[in-house]
């Protein structure tokens, strides 16, 4: 049986102006990011997506971010006008999101915090020796060398699952 896997959402609205400015700064969200990966055993690829928004103010200028991850991915936004974050982690590899969240608070600072956790993969409740039915990115991205085998390689996947649901 596919292993179920946490899809956690993290929100929150930070109290100090220091910890604010975080909020803005690329290159403390990257540096974030790989702090995370590193925490969790998680594998960051290329391309990265980090991306500054240019407002009127300066204290306009969020971040919206995108790491693809060999286990699922990262996405994060925020609005430092508005003192808020959101992150949002997806991963086929388990991980505590408790500990999780103390990680985030400690580097994004004073504030208050809200998580939601969603235990994706409980589509998967067949079992199968099927290997090739487990969804491993590793695999699908070491076997890619350009776009139209990527599609091919997804396209496949997706024909073997949905056999497999009608079998059920």
């Amino acid at each position: 049986m596919m292993p179920k896997m946490p899809h956690v959402t993290w929100e929150f609205i930070l109290e100090n102006n220091e910890d604010i400015k975080k909020l803005a700064d690329k290159n403390f969200i990257e540096n974030f990011v790989i702090e995370f990966c590193k925490e969790f055993e998680l594998t960051v690829l290329e391309p990265r997506l980090n991306y500054q928004f240019k407002g009127e103010k300066p204290e306009e200028n969020g971040i919206t971010a995108f790491y693809i991850l060999s286990e699922s991915g990262i996405h994060i936004q925020t609005w430092p006008e508005y003192r808020y974050g959101f992150v949002d982690v997806f991963s086929c590899k388990h991980f505590n999101e408790k500990i999780a969240t103390r990680f985030i608070r400690r580097h994004f600072g004073k504030g208050s915090y809200h998580y939601d956790i969603v235990w994706r993969g409980t589509i998967f409740n067949w079992q199968t020796k099927e290997k090739d039915l487990l969804l491993d990115t590793k695999n699908i991205i070491r076997n890619i060398n350009d776009k139209e085998s990527k599609e091919s390689i997804i396209r496949e996947k997706r024909i073997r699952i949905d056999r497999y649901k009608l079998k059920e």
